[in-house]
Parts: structure tokens; C-alpha cells; sequence
């Protein structure tokens, strides 16, 4: 996998960052926190090389995040935004609870504060101001609340709700709507839905035929799966699953209706913890999942949650999430469980590696 190094770093550091962001957030809404203090925000080369940091080991940019970037959330002043969720049915509304952290030197007066929302083109769609107000300082203060509803966004979409004080602080935060896919998971004559490697799934793949087998985490082999990165490294503190996020193949057709970057993103979230990671250094080296968890940099496993591949005359979609347990409150599991359905059913399901049936019952408990 040395041609992915540079993609697994990527990767991994997105992640990173977006957890530095998520972390920094929730000790800064804390108002009797007295401040926080981090490990370390480079590299550590000490203890069992630790690359862990947003900065190299010489706090030089890796380029994951610009000081711009990272300073809107991490500054004596900050736009703060309290909401319950990150993915939604877009029949459900987005609230906002707007706060400002102000360390700095005075109050600010006369604060004008405003939110908005773009879309993934970075159109602005919707926008509003809350109450001009005096911000104190030394303190956490509470701004105002805002709202709108969701029922607009019939297709699946990536917006990012932004609040400023004055145009000159300014904070943002991504949000995921997706419609409410009331039918999921339906079979056909040529498309086999499974959750377990039986004598049906295999007659559909005797026969020519297509099966996605979503089997429970529980009937799988391999480490559990998780959103986290691993922290600091596997030498000093070797917990499981010792693996720092997930390589997405974005511009795979299976996502053509699930939106996703190359990394995970919270719109991960309710996938990762409820699936499994599936070993594969006994899969064909041509075969690399469109979900690869990154494995640890001292193992370096090929790992999987989701791949395809020919298996004698049919074709094979794996994917190794919970695809029974309250799926009426996951909206992201439903809609990537969509954008499957409407992949396996369409020409363009075509897998170029061919694997032997003794792989996929090596990761199966029953």
C-alpha cells in the first residue's frame, strides 16, 4: 500500500483537525474552564515517534489547516455554536444556540452578529442577525438563538452554517440533510440484499447475479470500528483498534448519492461506530476497499468496512455496517445504504478484482 501513503496521511490529518476543532469547541463553551492545555501540536519524536501534531516535528506546516483557519477556532475571541446533531432528515428544522468566548482584552460593544448558510458551492441560502448587543469579557456569553427548517433540500446535501461578531471574528461548522428514504434494503430478481454468506447469496452469485452483503459487526472478524483517531501512538498507549480514520474513495459511483470527502467527516460518525473492521492482507493486493481504515503506521494492515469484487460469475458489494439497529434515527446510514442500492442496480457496478470465496468466509464468523 506504499502508493497510499501520502492519501492515508491526508487523511488521517483531516481528521485531526476536524477533532482538534471539536475538542477545542467543547472546552471553550465550558465557562468555568480556566483554559485548556494540549500534548503537543507538532510531531513528537520522542517516546515512540508520535506524529500526532498539525505541525511537524520543526512546527512547520504539514498543510492540513492554515493558522487562519485554525484561529476561528482557537483565538482570545470566538463564535461558538451549540447544536444537538450533525446529519438530518430533511424533514426536521437546524437550531442554533450562538455563544462568544471573549478572553481578550475588553468588551466588545456594539456587537453585530450574524449567521448565514452556504451550500456546498458556497452560495449563501439562508441568513439572518441577532440582537446588537454589548459581549462582556473574561467569560462565555450567550448571543441569541436561531432556526430554519430543512424540507427544501430534497437531495442529499452538505451545508455549512457560519456566525460572525462584526465581520471580523467569524466561526463554521458543516451539517449534513438527507432526505427520508422511507424504502432501503429491498431485493430483486437480480440484486440479492443479505446479512449473512448463505446458500441463497451464494446461488445469486453462481447464477450471475448481483448480492450486497451487509453482515452484523457482531458475525465479523477484525477489530471494532470507531470514528476516532488513535491517539499519540501504539507503542505508548496500545489500545484497540489502533486506527487513525478512514481513506474514502470519494469519486467511486458507490457515493454518487452520498456526499463524502476523502476522509471521514461527521457524517461518519453513526457509520463507523456501528460497523466493523474487516482484516484483508489475505485479499488480493489489486483490491482495495472504497471504505480503507488506516491502520496504524507501525502495522500497516490493509483494512476494510466496504469493497467489491467478482466471485465466479457474480459480483460482490461488502459492507460491514449495522444495517438493523434504529435505522429510523440514522439518516447518514440510510442514505449511503441508498446510494449502495442505486450502484449494485446500475451498469456501472463493474468490479475489476476477482476474489475467492474462501476470503469472504475467512472474515465470518457464521
Amino acid at each position: 500500500m506504499l502508493d497510499q501513503a501520502h492519501d492515508f496521511f491526508r487523511a488521517s490529518g483531516a481528521l485531526t483537525v476536524l477533532e482538534y476543532k471539536a475538542v477545542t469547541e467543547s472546552l471553550l463553551r465550558s465557562s468555568k474552564s480556566a483554559g485548556f492545555q494540549l500534548l503537543s501540536l507538532n510531531d513528537f519524536p520522542g517516546q515512540g515517534y508520535a506524529p500526532v501534531g498539525l505541525l511537524d516535528p520543526f512546527w512547520d506546516s504539514k498543510g492540513l489547516v492554515t493558522p487562519e483557519k485554525f484561529r476561528e477556532s482557537c483565538a482570545p475571541t470566538v463564535a461558538l455554536l451549540r447544536y444537538t446533531q450533525s446529519c438530518y432528515f430533511n424533514n426536521e428544522s437546524f437550531k442554533g444556540d450562538a455563544e462568544v468566548y471573549n478572553f481578550s482584552n475588553g468588551p466588545i460593544k456594539n456587537a453585530r452578529i450574524k449567521w448565514w448558510v452556504t451550500n456546498a458551492a458556497g452560495k449563501t441560502i439562508k441568513k439572518g442577525n441577532l440582537k446588537t448587543q454589548i459581549i462582556g469579557n473574561d467569560n462565555v456569553f450567550p448571543v441569541g438563538s436561531f432556526s430554519f427548517d430543512l424540507k427544501e433540500f430534497i437531495t442529499a446535501q452538505q451545508l455549512t452554517v457560519h456566525v460572525s461578531v462584526n465581520d471580523q471574528v467569524q466561526n463554521s461548522w458543516d451539517i449534513w440533510v438527507f432526505p427520508k428514504n422511507e424504502t432501503i434494503l429491498r431485493s430483486t430478481d437480480e440484486v440479492l440484499y443479505a446479512t449473512t454468506y448463505d446458500d441463497k447469496a451464494k446461488q445469486y452469485l453462481s447464477q450471475g447475479k448481483k448480492v450486497v452483503l451487509c453482515p452484523l459487526p457482531s458475525n465479523v472478524k477484525g477489530r471494532s470500528s470507531t470514528f476516532h483517531n488513535h491517539f499519540w501512538n501504539p507503542i505508548m498507549f496500545a489500545w484497540a483498534p489502533m486506527t487513525i480514520g478512514a481513506l474514502i474513495k470519494e469519486d467511486h459511483p458507490v457515493f454518487s448519492q452520498f456526499v463524502t470527502s476523502y476522509h471521514t467527516d461527521w457524517q461518519w460518525w453513526d457509520i463507523l461506530n456501528n460497523a466493523k473492521v474487516i482484516e484483508m492482507k489475505n485479499a488480493p493486493q489489486q483490491l482495495r476497499p472504497f471504505i480503507q481504515v488506516i491502520d496504524a503506521y507501525d502495522n500497516n494492515e490493509k483494512l476494510g468496512i466496504g469493497f467489491e469484487a467478482k466471485v465466479g460469475n457474480g459480483k460482490l458489494l461488502v459492507l460491514a455496517v449495522d444495517t438493523q439497529k434504529d435505522m429510523s434515527k440514522r439518516p447518514a446510514t440510510r442514505q449511503l445504504l441508498t446510494s449502495v442500492d442505486q450502484y449494485v442496480k446500475s451498469n456501472r457496478f463493474e468490479p475489476p478484482v476477482a476474489i475467492d470465496e474462501s476470503f469472504i468466509r475467512s472474515f465470518l464468523l457464521k
